[in-house]
């Protein structure tokens, strides 16, 4: 039985939809692999897409409390509350000692306190709470924040003046719009 052109026509553009499909989900998987594959948050980020929102559990790992970023010479939380108030004495405890050449992610887990110091350089470096220069432009369900909750805890890499830079913050939830 022999197919009509318009038979043959639709079919290929079926399989070319299912082509462009698979290729997509494939790239995707892989920009996830290569995020969560990395031996450290450094190396995590240093792979992720600049503009793409990181979700933090994919460098850090689903049992994620808490997420937060000490920029250069900070060694305690800024952001006031329990949480900081608890993960400062906790800082405290670990005698963490800071410099001008590195930026600390500090995540609170199920196994307790993890501190990973990550050495600035062009490829990547922190803008932390600072305000963002008006010619970057953050996703728009992003809120930077010096500490997040691990289910909502985000991180988004943008390049500024030839060198690429991490803002950590948080996912808003998205409005739901009733019909």
């Amino acid at each position: 039985m022999r197919r009509s052109g318009t038979e043959r026509g639709k079919a290929a553009a079926s399989r070319r939809l299912n082509r462009r499909t698979l290729l997509t989900a494939l790239c995707a998987m892989a920009m996830s692999a290569s995020c969560a594959d990395a031996t450290s948050i450094g190396d995590g980020l240093r792979a992720a897409p600049i503009g793409k929102i990181i979700m933090a559990s994919t460098l850090t790992g689903a049992d994620v409390e808490t997420v937060c970023l000490l920029q250069p010479y900070q060694d305690r939380l800024n952001s006031g509350g329990s949480v900081a108030a608890s993960l400062n004495a906790r800082l405290d405890a670990e005698a963490l000692t800071t410099d001008e050449a590195h930026f600390t992610f500090v995540i609170v887990g199920k196994r307790g306190l993890t501190l990973d110091r990550i050495k600035r350089s062009t490829q990547l470096d922190v803008f932390g709470l600072h305000r963002l220069p008006s010619e970057l432009v953050l996703p728009h369900d992003f809120v930077q924040a010096e500490c997040a909750s691990g289910a909502s805890a985000a991180l988004v890499k943008v390049m500024f003046r030839e060198r690429a830079y991490i803002v950590v913050g948080e996912m808003r939830p998205q409005k739901r719009i009733s019909r």
